[in-house]
């Protein structure tokens, strides 16, 4: 398995158990053009919106302590969506349509078991 591989299969496990905490309408991967191996962690959720700060903490604190301090340091960012913005709507688009392409994983929540 390759490094980005790796990655995708480790935010895939954080994926899943955010959704079973809390919840996700979108989660996805994609690898940033100007930094090499450095990703966005993309996610929207009614939670996260609400508070942007605590969301991002517990992201931060689930990523050290399911994946270990190595993972968080590929991240560059982790965005947070906001539904009600024309702007991050747009966004979540074009990243659906490059969906599949190299260095944009889309990871679709699934049914908690």
């Amino acid at each position: 398995m390759n490094g980005s591989q790796e990655l995708v299969s480790q935010i895939e496990r954080l994926q899943q158990q955010v959704t079973r905490d809390r919840g996700v309408e979108y989660f996805a991967l994609v690898e940033r053009r100007d930094v090499p191996d450095s990703w966005d962690l993309v996610i929207s959720a009614p939670w996260a919106r609400a508070n942007k700060r605590a969301a991002l903490d517990y992201l931060v604190q689930l990523i050290k302590s399911q994946l270990g301090a190595a993972v968080l340091l590929k991240l560059a960012r982790i965005v947070i969506l906001d539904n009600d913005d024309p702007k991050s709507r747009a966004y979540e688009r074009r990243l659906q349509a490059r969906a599949g392409r190299p260095g944009v994983y889309m990871i679709t929540p699934q049914q908690a078991a």
